[in-house]
C-alpha cells in the first residue's frame, strides 16, 4: 500500500516565498501559497467523492481506500480553515 503526502506546500511555492521577489512579496506568496492549498483541497475532496462513488456502485471493494481519502479531505478542509481563520486575526492586529 502506497501512502501519499498531503502535498500543500509544493516545493515551486516554498521557493517563491523564500526568495520573495518571484511573487511580488510575502503577501504575493501567501496568496500563491492559499491558491495552491485550496486547490490541492478540491482535488482531495474530488478524488474521495469519485472513490465513494465507485464504491458504492460496486466498482472498487476496498472500503479502507475509500475512508482513508474521505479522511484526508476532511483533515485537509480542517487545516485550509485553520489557515485561514489564523489569517483574519492578524489581519484584525492593531499595528
Amino acid at each position: 500500500m502506497r501512502i501519499e503526502g498531503v502535498g500543500f506546500v509544493p516545493p515551486a511555492v516554498m521557493g517563491q516565498a523564500a526568495g520573495g521577489a518571484a511573487t511580488g512579496g510575502i503577501a504575493g506568496s501567501f496568496s500563491n501559497y492559499l491558491d495552491q492549498a485550496l486547490k490541492d483541497l478540491t482535488a482531495m475532496q474530488n478524488n474521495a467523492a469519485a472513490l465513494q462513488d465507485a464504491f458504492a456502485t460496486g466498482k472498487i471493494s476496498d472500503v479502507h481506500q475509500v475512508v482513508i481519502a474521505t479522511q484526508e479531505a476532511g483533515i485537509a478542509l480542517d487545516l485550509v480553515l485553520s489557515v485561514i481563520h489564523a489569517y483574519e486575526q492578524i489581519m484584525q492586529m492593531q499595528v
